[in-house]
């Protein structure tokens, strides 16, 4: 199990545009090293028992999918943090601890499919284009104000 994104990654950050770390429940806990992979379109941080959203995101401007389903996340206050990330359109929160979602999430114009399933969320602030699914069901599109 890793324990920190390879610093190594760099070497091939040029042709880099997809990364998958599954870590079968181990903390990932430095996530620095991604910052030397900023051509990535596509990011997965399954099961690495991540809390927060990592701060390592903010330099992946080309990031179009994010997938950090089975994680640890309770609280997506970052979530206005990555209004820079222009292209993000899908982003999977699903089997995590979310309890609600911000309406900071209004930020992420570019965000078609927000997938929440299997949280603790009591409710949802209006999006409008967005296709969001909460567990089975499928919520959208909806308002965005």
């Amino acid at each position: 199990m890793l324990q920190r994104v390879p610093g190594e990654l760099g070497e091939v950050a040029g042709s880099l545009v997809r990364l998958e770390i599954h870590n079968e429940g181990s903390r990932l806990l430095v996530l620095t090293g991604l910052r030397r992979v900023a051509g990535l379109t596509e990011l997965q941080l399954q099961d690495c028992h991540l809390e927060r959203l990592p701060s390592a995101l903010l330099a992946l401007t080309s990031l179009r999918t994010l997938d950090l389903q089975h994680n640890s996340l309770r609280t997506l206050e970052e979530l206005l943090g990555l209004a820079h990330l222009r292209r993000l359109s899908c982003l999977r929160l699903a089997h995590n601890r979310v309890l609600a979602l911000p309406a900071s999430v209004g930020v992420l114009r570019a965000l078609e499919l927000l997938d929440l399933g299997y949280n603790q969320l009591q409710s949802l602030p209006p999006f409008k284009g967005l296709k969001c699914t909460c567990g089975n069901t499928e919520i959208g599109p909806t308002e965005r104000t």
